[in-house]
């Protein structure tokens, strides 16, 4: 008597345990369908910001595409910004380099910082093996 409860509380345990796996799968499959949605949103938004040439725009997005790729603890960007800093608040960092941007635009000056710069790839959908399947970014 003691061993058929004992194989029923293991089958039900195996039972629950495939069916936790199985949605545990599907969750994580959605929320990668949707990251990768969003990830696109955000790209194409940027190519349409980049082809009316609203700046202020195509700079928010990129910041934000940049942000989400950045990865913590790594040494900082030629612009001494740690990779933290933006993430910790994406919008006022905007807005802050923003005004410095146009200010520097309207005085004409060309930084030798400006022409150092890291490339960050951005995943298309498709084979993520193949170098035609990322945009790259500065």
């Amino acid at each position: 008597m003691t061993n058929s409860i004992e194989a029923k509380t293991r089958k039900l345990k195996a039972d629950a345990e495939n069916d936790y796996n199985k949605t545990h799968k599907e969750v994580r499959q959605c929320v990668r369908k949707d990251r990768r949605a969003y990830i696109e949103n955000l790209a194409s938004q940027a190519d349409e910001a980049a082809n009316m040439r609203n700046m202020k725009d195509l700079y928010d997005r990129t910041t934000k595409l940049a942000s989400k790729f950045k990865q913590t603890g790594k040494a900082s960007d030629p612009d001494n910004i740690p990779p933290e800093a933006i993430k910790a608040s994406p919008d006022p960092t905007v807005n802050l380099l923003h005004k410095l941007f146009n200010d520097i635009c309207q005085q004409e000056e060309n930084l030798q910082e400006w022409k150092e710069g890291h490339l960050i790839k951005l995943p298309k959908k498709g084979n993520l093996k193949e170098c035609n399947n990322c945009r790259g970014i500065a």
